[in-house]
């Protein structure tokens, strides 16, 4: 975590993680982080270098999550000669001491994709694990309408992080983390 660079915009994002780690008790009740905002913010690195940290210093189980390659691999699972089963590859994420959910809404919503985060999200708050969750996308609700400027921007309405999840699964992401957006430049293109 050392290495994260902080600025004025990240700073918050920095904070909360420091608390999330002092606070966190492995196998007790703890408010997870939802980091929000544009691509290259920093929100992959804070979340791996949290989780890295509690499995280093606390001996935590801690599982790694992109939603699209799960999405994938839950899908080939289905296969006739499959190797493995869905449950095979849920049971390991579902029983970690901490989950990060990178990239979540990324995959364009069908009805499977909603059954299978609402599997997944579910899943995790009925067992009360923690989780640090990674989007592109604002945190708002279905159909909520993010402020922006520009008769364009106006007419082509912003998806929202509540449109690709659905109505509950983002309202139990509400509940189990604290939401941070990170705000700033691609810290990729100043490399």
């Amino acid at each position: 975590m050392e290495n994260f660079e902080r600025n004025k915009t990240t700073a918050n994002a920095y904070t909360l993680t420091r608390r999330f780690l002092k606070d966190f008790v492995p196998g007790g009740e703890s408010t997870g982080l939802l980091f929000t905002g544009s691509v290259g913010t920093g929100k992959t690195h804070l979340a791996v270098a949290a989780a890295r940290d509690m499995v280093e210093r606390l001996g935590v189980e801690a599982r790694f999550v992109d939603v699209r390659a799960l999405l994938d691999r839950l899908r080939s699972s289905y296969a006739d000669d499959a190797a493995e089963s869905h449950e095979q590859i849920l049971r390991p994420i579902l029983k970690a001491d901490l989950v990060v959910i990178d990239e979540l809404g990324a995959a364009r919503p069908t009805d499977w994709t909603f059954e299978t985060l609402e599997l997944l999200i579910g899943g995790l708050y009925n067992r009360l694990v923690p989780v640090i969750v990674t989007t592109n996308l604002p945190n708002l609700g279905p159909g909520a309408t993010v402020a922006t400027a520009g008769e364009y921007a106006r007419a082509a309405r912003v998806e929202t992080l509540g449109d690709r999840i659905g109505t509950r699964m983002w309202s139990r992401l509400q509940q189990m983390c604290v939401s941070c957006e990170m705000v700033g430049p691609d810290w990729r293109g100043k490399r």
